[in-house]
């Protein structure tokens, strides 16, 4: 039967019946974004409650007890909804589940989520129309609806992905997945393997590691480790529009053998620094000429100084440790890969088991046998259990999809053959920064493609455009391109998804203010820049925001080297030098 759309009124040309399937954080930015543009949505969630995998439950596929976000607050952040109250550099998961109750109710999201609906079918008329039927598990009732688009949101940590060994049958242990895991008591005292090195496996093998007889880890390759913190700051905070101006081959690529460009930049930096110090000293000189007295402020501010570094190389040291800088930096190199080559463990849990040698590394699992595992060198291991931190398959069976390849759809978004109806929100995954400003960029691109404000190129310039996409896909991401699909580089594809809206900041928007050009540059790399300008803006609570996080003075260092690097590049560029070229020009 029929079910009718519950709206008041009908809709008029550019108002569109939207459903959305899903309601974690992809889920409900697309609900608002669409609302936003005066669009009817109806968004349904097979479970009770928003939140998605950030919904803890004891028997359901999601966080663990002490999971916390790895990529900050302000940068997991909506663009138009900071953190509130006092905020944490990092959301626990029941914290940002709060976060996420919040952001629906102010912005009445709640209302327009059907709670415990299911989608069991997604089909297109001979008409366009979408229709979408649903198994309401309440009433245990199929409801059929029919609208103009679809958002589809369900999110990429919905199905589990374990590797088929040989005679895994035989195993007479535990065999689990990392989003069944919840807490480490389980297994106390029991040896156990850990396989996978991601972020959840990093979090899993430090408190596991710590309480079990004996704990393998095994990792294929070594893993790209960045310490949650870096000089008492989060580590997304050193990653701010300076640093990806710089061509993507000066410090996010690994070169194998020698390569003088990066060689010649950097020399150049080391000149410009040494220089500024020079004219910084050749000035003090002249002052204490003048003002003799400033001769003993000289050395008070030069102890002052070195006592400041001393204190933040000592907290830095406390938090990390020699023993883990040294593990970390062996997995980096191991890793095969660059800087942003590669999905970023953001998070030095697995480093601390370690540095601590509670667990022993392994390459990879040949075979079960009943009572443990056989590795790929030979040796056996006697196990209770092996826990997989081996990630997710994305599939839509609502679809007939039963393994999505995010290299297929224009921007990780369309598909050209079905063109702009239907739109994918959630499936690219940063190396770097966090999924749900992308989600939320994906749905105001979307919103403003049905309200007829942008439009989506022909199916053909959408295809050439894949086929590009997926070539450079495979370049950069040369280690990882065929296992994370969806994988994309952060702060380019938000500026270009950006651009589409029009609502990237741009030079000639922002150099009669050099404050928020300064905040821009040298501050984190947060979704509120988008609602400096074009729909939907709000300039005035974005600055707001992007003032409320401070620069201290080990980020203003590192922002000098690259402030060089870019200046440098630029002037290069400018003299004829394409291979210069900056990478995110305002």
């Amino acid at each position: 039967m029929m079910t009718p759309l519950e709206n008041e009124k009908a809709p008029g040309p550019k108002v569109k019946k939207v459903a959305v399937i899903g309601a974690g954080p992809s889920g409900l930015a697309a609900v608002k974004s669409l609302m936003e543009e005066g669009h009817q949505v109806i968004c349904f969630e097979k479970a009770r409650d928003i939140g998605g995998v950030y919904r803890w439950a004891e028997d359901n596929n999601g966080v663990y007890d002490s999971a916390y976000l790895t990529s900050s607050s302000f940068i997991t952040a909506f663009s138009d909804f900071p953190p509130r109250g006092k905020v944490k550099f990092h959301f626990k998961h029941d914290e940002y589940l709060q976060y996420l109750r919040d952001y629906a109710t102010d912005f009445g999201s709640m209302p327009f989520i059907k709670f415990n609906h299911a989608v069991q079918r997604l089909e297109q008329s001979a008409q366009g129309a979408w229709v979408v039927k649903v198994l309401d598990q309440d009433n245990k009732k199929e409801e059929q609806y029919t609208f103009d688009a679809v958002a589809v949101c369900a999110g990429v940590h919905q199905n589990i992905s374990i590797p088929v060994i040989p005679h895994s049958e035989i195993f007479q242990g535990k065999i689990i997945h990392s989003g069944h895991y919840k807490r480490p008591d389980a297994f106390k005292g029991k040896n156990v393997v850990v396989v996978g090195g991601g972020e959840s496996g990093s979090d899993i093998v430090d408190e596991v590691s710590r309480v079990t007889g004996q704990c393998a880890l095994v990792l294929r390759r070594g893993v790209l480790v960045l310490p949650r913190f870096i000089f008492s700051r989060p580590n997304d905070f050193y990653t701010n529009r300076l640093f990806y101006t710089s061509p993507v081959w000066l410090f996010r690529i690994r070169h194998e053998s020698f390569h003088w460009p990066t060689f010649f930049v950097i020399l150049c930096i080391i000149t410009a620094v040494m220089l500024v110090f020079e004219v910084l000293n050749f000035i003090l000189v002249g002052l204490i000429s003048f003002f003799p007295i400033l001769g003993s402020l000289e050395f008070i501010l030069k102890v002052l100084f070195i006592i400041y570094l001393l204190i933040k190389m000592v907290r830095y040291l406390s938090y990390v440790g020699i023993k883990e800088l040294i593990v970390i930096s062996q997995l980096n190199f191991q890793s095969q890969a660059g800087h942003d080559q590669q999905f970023a463990t953001k998070c030095q849990g697995i480093a601390k088991a370690i540095a601590s040698k509670k667990c022993f590394l392994k390459k990879n699992i040949k075979e079960f046998t009943k009572s443990g595992v056989i590795f790929e060198d030979d040796t056996a291991f006697e196990a209770d259990a092996v826990i997989f931190c081996t990630g997710y398959v994305t599939r839509y069976p609502f679809l007939g999809i039963e393994r999505m390849d995010c290299r297929n759809l224009y921007k990780n978004c369309f598909d050209p053959k079905i063109g702009p109806t239907l739109c994918f929100i959630g499936l690219a995954r940063p190396a770097r920064g966090a999924i749900p400003p992308i989600a939320e960029m994906q749905s105001r691109w979307f919103a403003q493609i049905l309200s007829g404000n942008v439009h989506l190129p022909s199916a053909e310039d959408m295809q050439a455009r894949i086929k590009t996409d997926a070539r450079n896909h495979q370049e950069m991401f040369s280690v990882v391109s065929d296992r994370i699909t969806g994988l994309v580089d952060y702060t380019s594809y938000m500026d270009e998804l950006a651009g589409f809206i029009g609502c990237r900041p741009l030079w000639k928007d922002l150099k009669k203010d050099p404050i928020l050009l300064y905040r821009i540059y040298y501050g984190p790399f947060i979704a509120c820049q988008y609602r400096l300008f074009g729909p939907h803006s709000n300039k005035e609570q974005a600055r707001k925001t992007m003032g409320s996080i401070s620069v201290d003075l080990t980020q203003n260092f590192f922002n000098f080297v690259f402030m060089c690097s870019t200046i440098v590049c630029k002037i290069l560029f400018r003299m004829g030098f394409k291979y210069f070229e900056p990478n995110l020009p305002l």
